[in-house]
């Protein structure tokens, strides 16, 4: 069965989850208005927290009963996507089961290989998947594929950077793949001035 848990107070605004099965299936950034709406309607209702600010909240948080009600995997992103909001490299990530084409799935798991704190460029990745296949690959086509990443932060599509450190294409917009570059302290010094 499928759960939708919102995520408000991040620094990227709020956030939707979705698991089924107890993996994450969909992470995507929702404006107010989508919650209202979605809250409003006949669907089931979704779980609701607030990110919390600081390490100490996020403790008070955790011995508080608030996740009682809720699948684990609810928790467990919960708790990692906190971290990561608080500057933190958290570790291990919540099991994951991302939808996609054979193709979009190779991109997907080769994101997962770009660490915390670094980028790699289009073309980097591109590379990489053709040595792998041994053929050839354009930045265009893992560009393309990497647009359909359904759990966006979990699988790290906002590390891909055009070459010369240009951001470019992702789909939920260039500023929050600026903010969640700076979070982790990889935001290309071209874009430094801009993020100020």
């Amino acid at each position: 069965m499928k759960e939708i848990l919102f995520l408000h107070k991040s620094s990227v605004g709020s956030i939707e989850l979705e698991s089924e099965d107890g993996f994450i299936t969909r992470l995507s950034f929702a404006s107010d208005k989508e919650f209202n709406t979605f809250y409003e309607s006949d669907k089931q209702k979704p779980f609701v927290l607030d990110l919390p600010s600081s390490l100490e909240i996020l403790n008070s948080v955790q011995k508080e009963n608030v996740f009682l009600d809720m699948p684990k995997i609810f928790k467990e992103a919960f708790l990692w996507l906190a971290l990561y909001f608080l500057g933190e490299n958290p570790e291990p990530l919540p099991p994951l089961k991302a939808q996609g084409t054979e193709f979009q799935k190779e991109v997907f798991k080769e994101l997962l290989m770009i660490p915390y704190g670094k980028t790699k460029t289009y073309g980097e990745l591109a590379k990489n998947i053709a040595k792998k296949r041994q053929g050839r690959m354009s930045a265009q086509a893992v560009g393309q594929a990497a647009g359909k990443n359904p759990i966006a932060i979990f699988i790290p599509c906002h590390r891909l950077i055009g070459a010369k450190g240009k951001l470019t294409g992702f789909s939920s917009g260039l500023d929050i793949k600026r903010k969640l570059l700076a979070i982790e302290n990889s935001l290309p010094e071209e874009q430094k001035e801009q993020n100020l």
